[in-house]
C-alpha cells in the first residue's frame, strides 16, 4: 500500500491538517504501485513508487525463484494497493523485498516524475538489495568516521551520546540549501518541521566542526531567505532583516498568532512578536561558521550581507531615551520564556550590541583586505558613512542592565521580583517546583525556564571575567527549573567553566538520555534537536575543553569526568581535519589533512605538524 490520505497530527484534532490532494493513483508498470499528490499551498508534486519482489530461498537464505503470483493493482480512493499471493512450505524460507523511490517537483519536472520513479526502481532491482544496503552502509561509515566520539570507561553514556549524534547527523542535507533542520529533526511532527534559533546556537557548531559542507548549506538557507527577513522587518516598521522565530521554506513567520487549547479555547501567542533575539542568533551562526571554517568566499558573497542587514535591524529596533541618554530595547522576551515581555533583556541587548559591532569590525577588515569588495558591499547594501557612524554610536550607547554585587540583572526589574530559589530535587536529581509557586505566578518570581544570562555568558564568554561568570552561574542555576530541553547542556558546559564538575556530569547524563528514557514525557512528538546538539557541545566544548579564544586560536583545556579514561574524536577546523585523543595525563593532536598549525594545550602553545602544506 501507498497511502495518500495522510493527515498531519492525525491524533491531535486541534492541529490535524490535510496538506495534499491526489493527482495520480495507478500501477507502476506491469506491476507495482505509483501514487502522486500535490501540496495544496504551493502545488509541489510528490511521487512515490513501489515494487514488491518475493523469492524462495535455500537453507543459506540465497534467493533462487520469484514466487509472487496473481498480482493485481487496485486504487482505493487515495490509497494505491497491490495484491499478490505467495505459496509457502514448511521450513522453506522466503524473502520479500520492497523497492521504493520518492521524487518531487522541486528537482524533477512534473511530467518526468513517473518515468524517473520507475527507472530508479528498475535500476535498484537490477543492482539488487544488497548493493543498495552496502551503499547505505558506506555512507554511514563515512559519516561516523567524522562524527564518532569514543569514550573509554563510560560505555552507557557513550552509547547515549552516539544516539544523539546519529539523529543529528542524519537530519541535515549537505546538498540542499533550501531546507534547514526542524526542531524535532526527522523524527516527529511537533513544530511542523520549522527551524528556530536552535539551528544556529545548538546544532550549527556540530556541523561546522564535523560536516562543514553541511554547515555551509545551513548558512546558505538563511542567506536565501534574507529577502523574506527584510520584508518581515518592513512589515513591522523596522529596517534591515528581521528573521522569523519559526522558519520554513519561504522565510515568512510560521509562528501562529493564536494557540488553540485542547478544550477549543484560544489565547494570544506573542512569541514571534517578542522573541526577536532569533535575529542575533542568525548573525551569531554566521560568525561561528566563519570562525570555525575560515570560509572567506562565503563571507564576501553571502555572510556579510546577513550580518549588515541584521545589524541594521537592531539599530532601527533600539529606542533613544533622552532622559538617560541611552538606547533601549523594550518589549522583548529573552531565552527565558516565562517572563514576557520585558524591557532591556540583558541577553538581547548584549547580542544586539555584539551583532552591530561585529558587523562593523568585519566591514573595516574587508575595507583594508579587499577594497574592491568593500566598495561593492557598500553599494549593494546602500550603506553610507553617516549610517556607519550612527551604528557605532548606537552600539556604544545600548543600555545594559545593572550589575548588583557581581550579578547581572536578567532584565530591567528582575531583581524586584519575588526571590524564590530551588531547594529540593527528585530521585532523578532534578529540581522540584518550589512550593512558593503555588502562591505566586512564576512570572512574578525570579524562577526561570532556562538559561538566559548564563546562555549569554556561554556565547560571549570572552566579554566577562571568570569571577562574573562564576557568580552568575551559581545565582541563576539555583533559580532555573529547566523547563526546556535546551537548558541542561548549557548548564553542563558552564558548570565546567566555573568548576562545578560533579553537577556538569549529572547534567550531561540527563541531556544524553533525555529522549532514550523519555525524561520529559514528550519524545513521541520527536527527538529534541537542540538538546542533541547541546549534548555534542557539552562533550566537545565542556569536557574535552575545545574553544577558540579571543585571538582566534584553537585551545584545548580538558576536564574529563573521573569515569572517562580517554576520549577520541575528530574535528574540521580552518581547512584542516584533526584527530584529538585526550586522556587523564595527556592531549594528543594529529592533523589528518591540512597544513601545520599552532594550538594552545592547557594554555601552552604547541605546534602540530601537518601532512600537506597546501591544505586539504
Amino acid at each position: 500500500t501507498i497511502d495518500g490520505s495522510i493527515i498531519n497530527f492525525c491524533d491531535a484534532p486541534r492541529f490535524k491538517v490535510k496538506h495534499t490532494e491526489l493527482i495520480r493513483n495507478n500501477s507502476l508498470s506491469s506491476d507495482g504501485t505509483y501514487l502522486e499528490v500535490a501540496t495544496r499551498d504551493d502545488n509541489i508534486h510528490v511521487a512515490v513508487g513501489a515494487r514488491l519482489l518475493g523469492y524462495e530461498c535455500d537453507n543459506n537464505f540465497e534467493s533462487t525463484v520469484n514466487i509472487l503470483q496473481n498480482r493485481c493493482f487496485h486504487a482505493f480512493g487515495e490509497r494505491g494497493v497491490e495484491f499478490c499471493d505467495v505459496s509457502v512450505q514448511c521450513k522453506k524460507p522466503i524473502i520479500l523485498v520492497k523497492y521504493v523511490a520518492v521524487k518531487d517537483s522541486r528537482d524533477t519536472p512534473v511530467d518526468h516524475l513517473f518515468e524517473d520513479v520507475e527507472s530508479e526502481i528498475n535500476a535498484m532491482i537490477l543492482d539488487g538489495v544488497e548493493k543498495e544496503l552496502q551503499n547505505h552502509i558506506a555512507v554511514y561509515e563515512k559519516m561516523w568516521d567524522h562524527a564518532d566520539i569514543e569514550i573509554a570507561g563510560d560505555n552507557e553514556l557513550n552509547r547515549a551520546i552516539r544516539f544523539n549524534i546519529f539523529h543529528l547527523m542524519s537530519s541535515a542535507n549537505e546538498e540542499d540549501n533550501r531546507v534547514n533542520i526542524g526542531a524535532k529533526l526527522l523524527s516527529g511532527e511537533e513544530y511542523g518541521g520549522h527551524a528556530f534559533w536552535d539551528s544556529e546556537l545548538f546544532m550549527l557548531p556540530f556541523f561546522a566542526f564535523v560536516f562543514p559542507n553541511t554547515a555551509r548549506k545551513l548558512e546558505e538557507y538563511r542567506y536565501n531567505l534574507l529577502p523574506a527577513a527584510k520584508r518581515n522587518a518592513k512589515k513591522n516598521g523596522l529596517l534591515g532583516a528581521q528573521y522569523p522565530w519559526e522558519s520554513a521554506d519561504d522565510g515568512s513567520e510560521q509562528c501562529p498568532d493564536w494557540t488553540i487549547e485542547p478544550d477549543g479555547t484560544c489565547y494570544r501567542c506573542c512569541v514571534a512578536q517578542y522573541e526577536q533575539h532569533v535575529t542575533a542568533a542568525i548573525a551569531f551562526g554566521v560568525a561561528k561558521y566563519l570562525q570555525i571554517t575560515h570560509d572567506h568566499e562565503f563571507l564576501y558573497s553571502k555572510g556579510i550581507n546577513i550580518l549588515l542587514e541584521t545589524a541594521r535591524f537592531w539599530v532601527s529596533r533600539c529606542e533613544w531615551v533622552e532622559k538617560y541618554s541611552r538606547y533601549e530595547i523594550n518589549q522583548v522576551t529573552g531565552p527565558d520564556e516565562w517572563h514576557e515581555p520585558v524591557n532591556n533583556n540583558t541577553y538581547t541587548n548584549y547580542l544586539a550590541r555584539w551583532n552591530i559591532r561585529y558587523s562593523l569590525q568585519l566591514l573595516s577588515q574587508i575595507k583594508v583586505a579587499k577594497p574592491e569588495k568593500y566598495s561593492e558591499i557598500i553599494h549593494n547594501s546602500d550603506l553610507t558613512q553617516e549610517e556607519i557612524a550612527h551604528w557605532k554610536y548606537v552600539a556604544d550607547h545600548i543600555y545594559l542592565p545593572k550589575d548588583c554585587n557581581g550579578i547581572i540583572e536578567q532584565f530591567e526589574g528582575y531583581f524586584n521580583l519575588k526571590d524564590v530559589v530551588i531547594s529540593q530535587y527528585d530521585e532523578n536529581d532534578w529540581p522540584i517546583r518550589p512550593a512558593a509557586l503555588k502562591e505566586y505566578p512564576v512570572e512574578k518570581t525570579q524562577i526561570i525556564k532556562q538559561p538566559d544570562v548564563v546562555m549569554l555568558m556561554h556565547l560571549l564568554r570572552n566579554e566577562f571575567s571568570k569571577e562574573v561568570v562564576k557568580n552568575n552561574y551559581h545565582f541563576y542555576e539555583a533559580r532555573t527549573l529547566h523547563g526546556s530541553s535546551l537548558s541542561p547542556s548549557i548548564h553542563a558546559i558552564m558548570g565546567l567553566v566555573v568548576g562545578d564538575d560533579s553537577k556538569a556530569y549529572r547534567y550531561i547524563k540527563r541531556s544524553a538520555t533525555l529522549d532514550l528514557l523519555n525524561l520529559q514525557g514528550n519524545t513521541r512528538e520527536g527527538i529534541h534537536a537542540a538538546n542533541a546538539g547541546g549534548v555534542w557541545q557539552t562533550v566537545i566544548f565542556g569536557f574535552a575543553g575545545i574553544n577558540i579564544n579571543a585571538e582566534n586560536v584553537l585551545t584545548i583545556d580538558p576536564k574529563l569526568p573521573a569515569l572517562w579514561k580517554s576520549i577520541v574524536f575528530r574535528l574540521h577546523y580552518a581547512g584542516r581535519w584533526l584527530e584529538i585523543n585526550i586522556s587523564s595525563d595527556k592531549v594528543e593532536v594529529h592533523i589528518l589533512q591540512g597544513r601545520s598549525m599552532t594550538i594552545l594545550i592547557h594554555g601552552a602553545p604547541v605546534v602540530i605538524n601537518g601532512c600537506a602544506e597546501d591544505g586539504i
